[in-house]
């Protein structure tokens, strides 16, 4: 059903809605009614938008990510389903819809210059990556896109927290979690200074902590991890076994310098933090979304594929 995740990212929100309530209601989908009240919901917010009623950018991404979640089920329950045809009233029905949305040529012209906007992600979708993440990490990225191109969006901070949503997904799912796996099989217990005086860095502590008392790592953590262990403590041998070994033994890198520069910037920046707080331009969100996919792109994994066991 890619061409409806394809609508996701175009910001074509109400087309991918429109056609999810289509399948769910010929194959008789349990959840037919919930997908109905989103499509109500987003056409209800997009109008008070359009009214200048009311911003209303968070509860669109929150539809989006539930149609992208609808669509991953509907795949799940009937395999890859091509597009239904419309009859001829709901293609009229359709169009009347639309040309209420588009206030005139100029908003046609950037609806169709949106889906060329984001180069970066397009290349990287059309990539084999695409299909190695996981799938949250994609509806991350999707939802991330699908915001980029909504041309009334006038605080880009949902933007940058959904790719780094992404990355934090990514890294968590795909290198720390597994890593935890295997280190607690080898040391099952461990005394806390035992571990301290046998490990070194910045981190110690945090990882301890997320390997025997299950707390959350922060994606500033996992990547200041990531870049500890592979640029300013990478002459420095391991006494036990580190997130950076585990690295080496299921990933390789396709171009080292740019990976560890972007894990560099992105170690330090606040900007997830003090997005809840603070409006962002686009501008100031591009850097960040180029930093995620410089990791994204050259973090590859071996012929494993990266699922690290």
């Amino acid at each position: 059903m890619e061409y409806l995740r394809k609508h996701i990212t175009d910001g074509q929100i109400v087309q991918a809605l429109e056609e999810l309530v289509k399948i769910a209601r010929q194959h008789n989908y349990g959840e037919e009614n919930e997908v109905s009240l989103l499509l109500t919901r987003y056409n209800l917010l997009k109008r008070e938008s359009n009214l200048g009623l009311g911003e209303h950018s968070e509860q669109i991404l929150q539809i989006a990510m539930s149609t992208l979640q609808y669509i991953d089920k509907m795949e799940a329950a009937y395999g890859e389903l091509v597009k239904t045809e419309d009859t001829a009233q709901d293609a009229g029905a359709r169009m009347l819809e639309q040309l209420k949305q588009l206030t005139g040529k100029v908003d046609l012209l950037l609806n169709i210059m949106g889906q060329w906007r984001n180069p970066l992600f397009e290349n990287f979708r059309r990539s084999r990556l695409w299909n190695l993440l996981d799938g949250r990490s994609r509806n991350h990225l999707m939802a991330a896109v699908a915001l980029e191109n909504n041309e009334a969006l006038d605080d880009f901070g949902p933007v940058a927290t959904e790719y780094g949503k992404a990355l934090e997904n990514e890294l968590l799912i795909k290198l720390f979690q597994p890593y935890r796996d295997k280190f607690l099989a080898q040391y099952p217990k461990m005394d806390r200074n035992q571990y301290m005086q046998q490990t070194y860095g910045n981190f110690k502590q945090v990882l301890f902590a997320f390997l025997y008392k299950n707390e959350k790592l922060t994606l500033n953590q996992m990547v200041g991890m990531l870049y500890e262990g592979l640029s300013t403590l990478k002459d420095q041998p391991d006494k036990l076994f580190s997130p950076r070994a585990y690295f080496h033994q299921f990933f390789r890198l396709k171009n080292a310098p740019v990976f560890i520069k972007a894990l560099d910037h992105l170690q330090d920046v606040k900007l997830l933090r003090s997005a809840r707080n603070f409006i962002y331009t686009r501008q100031e969100t591009e850097e960040f979304k180029y930093w995620v996919f410089d990791v994204l792109m050259n973090m590859q994994p071996n012929n494993n594929g990266g699922k690290g066991a």
